[in-house]
C-alpha cells in the first residue's frame, strides 16, 4: 500500500490531499464503491490512475492487499470496506454533527440500512422481532445467513471513520494515519470508544438520535431521507423483493430497531474498556 501512494503523490504532484484520494480510488474500485451511487454521493475515481496502479501491479508480481489484522484481535478485518468508508468520510467531513449526513451512509448508516432490508425480507418470516433480529445479526462474529451487517463490516465502518478524523482533523495522509492508528499508538484498541466521542460526542442521546433519523426519515433532512429511502429500496430490489416500503415498519419495530443498535454499540463500547 505504501508504493501505490508514494506512486499517487507523485501522479498528484506531491498533493496530499490529492494523493489520499487517489488511493482511496483504487480500493473503491476493487470493493466496487464506484457504481453511479458512489459516484453521487462521492464523486468519480480517477480510472485512469486505478489502471495505471493495475499494470504496475501486475509487473510487480503482486496483488492489492484487501485485509488488515486487528492487532488486538488479531481477526482479519476487510480493507475495502474500511477504505469505503474512509473515502465517503474523507470527502464529506467528520465534525460532530448530531444529525445524519451523508458521510455516514458510506459507513454504519448504509450498513444499518442494508440490515433493516434483510429484516424485511428474511427476518420477519422467522418471528424474530426488529430488536431480537438487530441484537441477534449486527456485528455478529457468527457466519449468519443474508447478514449485511456482520462483525468485519462493523470493525471496518468504525476504523473507516476514526482513520478519516485523524486525516481531516489531525493532519496525517492516509498511510500516515494508518500507522498512528495501528502501529504507533493503541487508538485501534479503543476504537469503539474513540467513535463514540468523536462522531457521537459521548452522548447517548445523540447515539439514540441518530438511529431515531434513520428508522423515522421525517426527522432528517431531504437529502438524507432520500438517500436512505433509496439504500433501502436498492437492497430489497437485489432481494427480488418490490412493493414493501420503509414506512411500513410499525412505530413498535422502528423502537426495536433503535434499541436493538444501542444495545449492540454499548455492547461494544464497553468491550474496549475490558
Amino acid at each position: 500500500m505504501l508504493w501505490i501512494y508514494q506512486y499517487a503523490l507523485y501522479y498528484a504532484g506531491q498533493d496530499v490531499e490529492t494523493a489520499n484520494k487517489l488511493l482511496v480510488d483504487v480500493y473503491r474500485v476493487e470493493g466496487s464503491y464506484d457504481d453511479k451511487f458512489w459516484e453521487l454521493l462521492f464523486g468519480k475515481v480517477d480510472k485512469e490512475f486505478c489502471n495505471e496502479i493495475n499494470l504496475m501491479l501486475i509487473d510487480r508480481g503482486e496483488e492489492l492487499i484487501t485485509t488488515y489484522t486487528d492487532p488486538k484481535t488479531n481477526d482479519e478485518i476487510g480493507l475495502l470496506h474500511c477504505v469505503g468508508t474512509f473515502a465517503a468520510y474523507y470527502s464529506k467531513g467528520t465534525e460532530f454533527n448530531n444529525s445524519l449526513y451523508i458521510g455516514d451512509i458510506g459507513g454504519w448508516l448504509g450498513d444499518f440500512v442494508t440490515l433493516m432490508a434483510d429484516y424485511t425480507a428474511f427476518g420477519r418470516a422467522t418471528g424474530l422481532s426488529t430488536k431480537e433480529y438487530v441484537e441477534l445479526y449486527c456485528g455478529s462474529k457468527t457466519n449468519l445467513t443474508n447478514n449485511t451487517y456482520p462483525y468485519d463490516d462493523y470493525v471496518a465502518d468504525t476504523d473507516g471513520y476514526n482513520l478519516a478524523k485523524l486525516s481531516n482533523d489531525f493532519g496525517y495522509n492516509f498511510i500516515s494515519a494508518f500507522a498512528e492508528y495501528f502501529m504507533l499508538s493503541t487508538m485501534s484498541y479503543n476504537r469503539y470508544n474513540l467513535f463514540f466521542e468523536w462522531r457521537q460526542n459521548n452522548e447517548q442521546a445523540v447515539m439514540r438520535s441518530l438511529i431515531e433519523q434513520t428508522v423515522d426519515t421525517s426527522l432528517t433532512s431531504p437529502i438524507m431521507a432520500g438517500a436512505i429511502i433509496g439504500l433501502y429500496e436498492l437492497q430489497l430490489v437485489s432481494y427480488g423483493t418490490v412493493g414493501v416500503w420503509l414506512t411500513d415498519f410499525s412505530k413498535e419495530e422502528r423502537a426495536g430497531l433503535v434499541d436493538g443498535y444501542i444495545n449492540i454499540q454499548n455492547q461494544f463500547i464497553q468491550s474496549n474498556e475490558k
